[in-house]
């Protein structure tokens, strides 16, 4: 008897943000147990590891919301990439790959625009962040 198996790839987005139960279902995914439990379902799944890929992202704990350091423990688990934020250059190879019927003056404004709204919510936070510990004190 012949068995097919197909990759599964499971993604975790803003890794940091989520809760202790959360993270200790996950982490049951990668000990000896190899399975997850679904609350919801009452119903534990095996994990095959030959066969499923994790992947996880978290933005730096400096960006605040509740995000939180994960526990070196738990980071071990995963081979860690940092990246750089996208460039203009980068912003504009995208669009215009994924939008080529549109022209590049536009592209190039809308990028502009979008750059420009990006770096005053960060001047904005970063104002917001300073009155709130300022009131503190």
């Amino acid at each position: 008897m012949c068995a097919a198996y197909t990759m599964i790839s499971l993604v975790c987005l803003q890794l940091n943000l989520a809760s202790q139960s959360v993270l200790e279902g996950l982490n049951a995914c990668f000990d000896h147990r190899s399975e997850v439990f679904i609350p919801e379902l009452a119903m534990s799944f095996k994990v095959n590891h030959e066969f499923t890929r994790f992947f996880a992202c978290q933005n730096p704990v400096c960006e605040g919301g509740g995000r939180k350091n994960l526990p070196r423990s738990f980071l071990n688990r995963f081979t860690q990439v940092y990246l750089d934020a996208l460039t203009t250059a980068d912003l504009l190879f995208i669009t215009k790959s994924s939008y080529p019927q549109m022209p590049a003056e536009l592209l190039q404004l809308m990028v502009e625009f979008n750059q420009q709204v990006a770096l005053k919510s960060v001047i904005l936070e970063v104002v917001c962040y300073l009155l709130v510990n300022n009131s503190c004190m």
